[in-house]
């Protein structure tokens, strides 16, 4: 008896001889970002118009950007004024909008009540790590766990943003190249155990991110900050595609475990204040100065010198809390998105932008 023919088993299918090869589609590649993205502008009321920006941050949250992120910003950027606020006009009222509220994509002012010429932090190097964070930064608004494992692969196992497994790294929140900084503002003193914590390399200090994330965050595309309650991952750089804002921006992280959130905040500074084009606007300026430093060379400046043990002004504070020189005296509705963290995979047992070193 003459055999049949075989028929020819196509992929996905199963033949005589058990189970057959099954491809995978190729991935779509991202679409490209539109140039005419909306951004938020934030302003300086003390200054003329065009020559006033403080920052400039992408409106990612459904074409808007999220108030009290916005806010510190600006804030940080101000001596860590958490009395300040936004209006849309130089003498104009406060926004009403809460915190969590997305902010339409347009022009903004940060403004310190009675202090219209408040003085900017020029460089990380004269930020200091405030006593006090505001209160959306703190418990239970930020939560963070505890943890009796130190080692930050051991606690983490997995990606605090991608929850892949592999290939992870051990990422510092304070960079290891901001070590001066750590010493000259004693942020051993931030750590669960300070004794074990004079340098940037304590447990406190380090989590776990996937290689490529790991370099985006070193490099200031995004950062870590609390939203309506939950660490969220925020997008500060606009990309050549939508792929970061897409797979990223409002990804709730997975939990912290035993990590300080003074050290998120610093971080969060870093990236911001070096993003601000402040002093790239050839305009004299008042600005926060360390004892002990000198001006940048960035165009005519004013200063405001200020003591490296002195304190920022807490909440509703009225003044700059400061030495000053001679010189020195001189409505659309949105809704906040938060992406739930990513599933655990399954186991087998800094220089200023004017380019001046401040």
């Amino acid at each position: 008896m003459t055999p049949l023919p075989q028929q020819p088993v196509k992929a996905g299918q199963q033949g005589d001889s058990g189970p057959v090869l099954s491809l995978k589609p190729p991935r779509q590649p991202f679409s490209a970002t539109v140039q005419t993205g909306c951004q938020a502008t934030f302003l300086h009321p003390g200054y003329d118009d065009g020559h006033n920006i403080l920052l400039i941050l992408p409106a990612l949250d459904s074409s808007g950007i999220h108030h009290e992120t916005a806010r510190i910003a600006c804030a940080i950027l101000a001596d860590s004024r958490w009395d300040g606020f936004l209006s849309y006009e130089k003498d104009g009222p406060r926004l009403e909008q809460g915190p969590d509220s997305i902010l339409p994509c347009r022009r903004y002012y940060f403004r310190i009540e009675g202090d219209d010429q408040y003085p900017i932090v020029p460089s990380f190097n004269h930020f200091r790590c405030p006593p006090e964070l505001p209160a959306s930064w703190l418990q239970p608004a930020a939560p963070i766990k505890t943890s009796p494992v130190e080692d930050a692969g051991k606690r983490d196992i997995i990606c605090r943003v991608t929850g892949s497994l592999l290939p992870n790294e051990t990422a510092h929140i304070i960079p290891q190249a901001q070590s001066d900084w750590w010493q000259r503002n004693s942020m051993f003193t931030y750590a669960m155990n300070p004794d074990q914590s004079f340098d940037t390399n304590c447990a406190d200090n380090t989590i776990l991110l996937r290689r490529d994330l790991h370099k985006m965050w070193d490099d200031h595309r995004f950062a870590i900050v609390p939203k309506a309650g939950k660490w969220v991952v925020h997008i500060l750089m606009i990309s050549s595609t939508v792929e970061l804002e897409e797979t990223y921006h409002n990804l709730e992280l997975q939990p912290l475990f035993a990590v300080s959130r003074y050290f998120f905040f610093c971080r969060f500074a870093l990236a911001i204040i070096s993003k601000s084009p402040f002093l790239r606007q050839q305009t004299a300026r008042r600005l926060v100065i360390l004892a002990g430093s000198g001006l940048p060379q960035c165009g005519p400046c004013l200063q405001t010198t200020i003591s490296a043990s002195s304190t920022p002004p807490r909440e509703g504070a009225a003044g700059v809390r400061a030495q000053r020189s001679a010189r020195g005296q001189c409505k659309a509705k949105s809704t906040l998105r938060i992406r739930l963290p990513r599933l655990s995979p399954r186991r087998k047992d800094t220089t200023c932008q004017s380019g001046v070193a401040l």
